[in-house]
């Protein structure tokens, strides 16, 4: 038997090359964004969320609502802060 937390939830993506910075290190980000880009391109992702119209309703009315939260802790400002202070 597994722990839960070593188990494989996301699946298993191959990659021909692992993008790397001029230092060796791992490009997270670049990972992730591919990795985002496959599971939204991915038939059977598409497939569970057209199953699932209430949970995409609900996520269209959080993304409208919610401000992005950063690594640092601080949230993106909305148009209506921003129009704020362009008048001062």
């Amino acid at each position: 038997k597994i722990a839960t937390f070593k188990e494989l939830r996301g699946g298993v993506f191959f990659v021909s090359d692992i993008p790397r910075s001029a230092c060796g290190k791992v490009l997270r980000r670049q990972l992730r964004q591919f990795w985002d880009r496959e599971r939204t391109n991915s038939k059977v992702f598409q497939d569970a969320i057209m199953k699932d119209g209430k949970s995409q309703k609900a996520n269209e009315k959080s993304e409208r609502t919610t401000p992005v939260k950063r690594a640092n802790g601080t949230t993106t400002p909305t148009k209506k802060q921003l129009n704020r202070m362009a008048e001062k």
